[in-house]
């Protein structure tokens, strides 16, 4: 019997980020009759049948080192000696907990089938010489050693095969788009920003949006604030241009995406491709994006979209609000492109058939 195992090392299930949005939409539209997800998580845990959750206290690499024994023992509970065995690595967390936990099943699953399912390019990120020499030779040896591997775009198949000389499989990031979203809503005075800002490049494009673009966009519309998702932390409660949400459960998360003004994405890198690009624009909110935020996506009316300076942004934010429904029609063309593109049950279809062939 033929059984596939999803190992995640980062919350997937319940959706509580971009990278859990694509694994949980991603497991639950996988056409495989016996489908399991092993997911390392420090968020609260909701039970649902074949996703095993490994409580993790925090996100220590560490902690999640000695966690991966774990694994084996759920493992066992769920797969026989005689069945053939996938495991899909979801590459969206360090990669070295992937090459650690591959070393370990190959002792005991020697004739398994192994799958990176990966979300970015661990080398983009930028962690320093030290790391990125490190992260660099590990991410080598995964995708010259796993059975199968993919990337999410053009782009990042293109810099693997530069690197490491491997050729991969297009796999987009996707969400399974619930249609009860897609129809308009009433919108509030709000721009939407979405993402942990105790991640650094979050933080600098949140001040960034703040500090510099909200107070010339207030000259245009008055009253105009930062909706904010996914920050907790966040401690300038006193400033009275923000309403901060904090972590909030994923239906709650669209429906202030939906009804927010506009959302803005304004980044320095772009590693991957972003989901929240895809969320937002796939839900037909009206998305500004700079070149970093969009890269690797397959769009149409990229032009409409993006933009390079403040000065233009600020342009382009003036023209919606002399003309809303006229963009909100022209985002809704966009939406359906990208729901057409980016939905996880075809993408979820074009993995399975991927790995039956090699199988085959």
């Amino acid at each position: 019997m033929k059984k596939y195992i999803f190992i995640s090392f980062f919350n997937s299930y319940p959706i509580t980020s971009g990278a859990s949005a694509v694994t949980t939409s991603l497991f639950e539209n996988f056409p495989a009759k016996n489908k399991y997800l092993i997911q390392m998580s420090h968020e609260k845990f909701v039970k649902k049948k074949n996703i095993f959750n490994i409580k993790i206290n925090n996100n220590f690499k560490i902690l999640k080192v000695i966690k991966i024994l774990n694994i084996l023992f759920i493992l066992k509970r769920i797969v026989r000696a005689s069945d053939k065995k996938i495991f899909i690595f979801e590459g969206a967390s360090w990669v070295g907990y992937s090459l650690l936990t591959f070393t370990l099943f190959k002792i005991f699953y020697k004739k398994a089938t192994f799958v990176y399912h990966s979300h970015n390019v661990d080398l983009e990120f930028n962690r320093g010489y030290l790391f990125r020499k490190i992260n660099f030779l590990i991410e080598k040896i995964i995708f010259n050693k796993f059975d199968i591997t993919t990337t999410v775009s053009e782009k990042d198949k293109k810099i693997i095969k530069k690197e490491y000389n491997v050729y991969s499989v297009i796999i987009e990031n996707s969400l399974e788009f619930n249609k009860k979203f897609i129809k308009k809503f009433k919108y509030e005075n709000f721009i939407f920003f979405s993402g942990s800002i105790e991640f650094l490049e979050n933080k600098i494009s949140f001040e960034k949006l703040l500090y510099d673009l909200l107070p010339k966009v207030q000259n245009i519309q008055k009253n105009l604030k930062i909706i904010l998702t996914g920050s907790n932390l966040f401690k300038n409660k006193e400033n009275k241009n923000i309403k901060n949400l904090g972590r909030i459960s994923y239906e709650k998360y669209l429906i202030n995406l939906k009804k927010s003004f506009l959302a803005i994405y304004w980044m320095r890198k772009g590693p991957g491709t972003k989901i929240k690009i895809i969320e937002s624009l796939g839900y037909n909110k009206i998305v500004f994006a700079n070149k970093f935020a969009i890269s690797g996506l397959k769009l149409k009316h990229k032009k409409l979209i993006l933009f390079s300076t403040t000065k233009e942004l600020i342009s382009k934010i003036k023209k919606v609000i002399k003309n809303y429904n006229v963009y909100q029609n022209k985002f809704d063309k966009i939406g359906l492109y990208v729901r057409n593109n980016y939905d996880a049950k075809k993408i979820s279809l074009k993995f399975f058939n991927l790995i039956e062939k090699k199988l085959n």
